[in-house]
């Protein structure tokens, strides 16, 4: 009798292990799909032209990087002066998209280039943090992977069972390479912590977000990620 009860444990215990297992891969497909996608466009879109010179438009400036978070040892490039955005760089004509995309002209223009603004007053309390989100991606800042490309998603912030959750609903990329977009329809759960006003979180990749504050009567953050194959990217959010 205690032999038997000792299989069942067991193969309880192999049942858990493979369900985690599972869902650490379904988390793992998902961005690495999406960096395939991002790198298969990129690749077809090159063997048609037979050229690999484009205009990338709007884009973080190569041997630069955003608060030292994609640090490297050349000498910083001077950021320049702040771009201006025309419809055709998101990709579609579609208002609301590019509503979305304006909606970030504070980082795009600005924060990017320049950081947070002096008179921000920063949020550390997690019941102000926690809520909805707009998010904004800047995937491949430096386009040292030549796989450059802008997203948007919505996302959810909350404190979870095993810490502290963001799920975001990825709903637009736009490919700079090819100045094409297309809608999307996948999404990314991250679990991880939020210590003093910084969330540190993985799932497909890893996420960091480094600072929320207010400004301009809205809540915004801004930090990074990386996709499960080292791709990094650029993030800000703001809060609905």
């Amino acid at each position: 009798m205690r032999r038997v009860i000792t299989l069942i444990l067991l193969a309880a215990d192999i049942y858990l292990g493979v369900q985690i297992y599972r869902s650490f891969m379904n988390d793992q497909f998902r961005l690495n799909a999406l960096a395939f996608k991002l790198d298969r466009d990129s690749r077809n879109d090159s063997s048609d032209s037979g050229s690999s010179e484009y205009s990338p438009g709007p884009m973080f400036p190569t041997g630069q990087s955003t608060f030292g978070i994609f640090s490297n040892t050349d000498e910083p490039t001077p950021a320049p002066s702040s771009p201006e955005y025309r419809e055709e760089d998101y990709g579609t004509r579609d208002s609301s998209v590019i509503r979305r995309f304006q909606e970030f002209d504070w980082y795009r223009n600005e924060v990017l280039f320049s950081g947070i603004p002096a008179n921000a007053y920063s949020i550390t309390d997690p019941m102000e943090i926690y809520g909805n989100y707009h998010v904004y991606v800047l995937f491949d800042p430096d386009n040292q992977n030549d796989m450059i490309a802008d997203l948007l998603g919505d996302a959810r912030i909350d404190n979870g069972q095993y810490g502290t959750l963001v799920h975001i609903d990825w709903t637009y990329t736009y490919y700079h390479k090819d100045g094409e977009g297309e809608t999307d329809d996948t999404s990314s759960d991250f679990t991880g912590s939020l210590d003093n006003g910084s969330i540190r979180a993985s799932g497909p990749g890893t996420l960091s977000i480094d600072s929320f504050f207010y400004e301009e009567g809205e809540i915004r953050a801004v930090g990074s990620m990386a996709a499960s194959n080292g791709i990094p990217a650029n993030v800000a959010l703001v809060k609905q």
